[in-house]
């Protein structure tokens, strides 16, 4: 599988050769059976496009065609340094499987986890700050989670864990920002970016002690 990734800050490599021609065109080759498909085929196209949604214009970066191939993958390299800091990631660190991303305590993450180097979590609730367990999590940002590491191997996205549902409750109405719209950092083995949507529901913990989901929103605090 052709992942069509561009590295960030690197010399621009040499400018590929275009295919020899073959001599034989294969554009014309379709058989005749599916000619009597045609029309109905075209009309179903016809009816698609007049449902569909209209397009969104690309961005003015995304229609400059550059003159040269310099050009081209200088412009590349820029688009993918912005779309990771959009996104969280950091341009100058592509993260793989020797180079894990970070968390916002500067430990690398492991499942979305801050770890040491021997592989021990080391947790910080995300309301106080204080060190805690990794028994109460934020069940929305569970679910972004999930959603994202089905597409994405190594994100920047850190699961987040709280030491009380007091915490959780205090801090939500500045928390509940993570979790909106998000988009994914490019990595060195996957240089694409991924958008997710948001999270379903106002607010709720998840216990992984007890197995339980405490449902919280800012008018009703989480039943324990």
């Amino acid at each position: 599988m052709s992942l069509h990734y561009v590295p960030m800050f690197a010399a621009a490599p040499p400018r590929p050769r275009p295919p020899a021609p073959t001599g034989r065109s294969t554009l014309n080759d379709v058989s005749d059976d599916d000619s009597d498909e045609e029309p109905a085929l075209e009309q179903k196209r016809r009816d698609s496009d007049q449902t569909d949604d209209p397009p969104v214009p690309p961005s003015s970066d995304e229609t400059h065609q550059p003159e040269t191939w310099e050009e081209f993958w200088h412009n590349s390299c820029q688009r993918n340094a912005r779309r990771a800091e959009e996104a969280g990631g950091d341009p100058s660190s592509l993260a793989s499987a020797k180079a894990l991303p970070k968390g916002r305590h500067g430990l690398p993450l492991s499942k979305g986890v801050p770890v040491t180097e021997s592989n021990e979590q080391v947790i910080h609730c995300f309301g106080c700050e204080q060190p805690t367990t990794n028994q109460l999590e934020c069940a929305q940002c569970l679910e972004i989670f999930k959603r994202r590491s089905e597409k994405v191997a190594f994100d920047t996205f850190e699961r987040a864990f709280f030491c009380s549902h007091l915490c959780y409750q205090g801090c939500y109405h500045e928390h509940k920002s993570r979790h909106d719209k998000s988009r994914s950092a490019p990595t060195e083995l996957d240089g694409r970016e991924h958008e997710f949507e948001p999270a379903e529901g106002n607010g709720a913990l998840w216990d992984a002690k007890a197995l339980k989901r405490h449902i919280f929103t800012e008018t009703c605090p989480a039943a324990f």
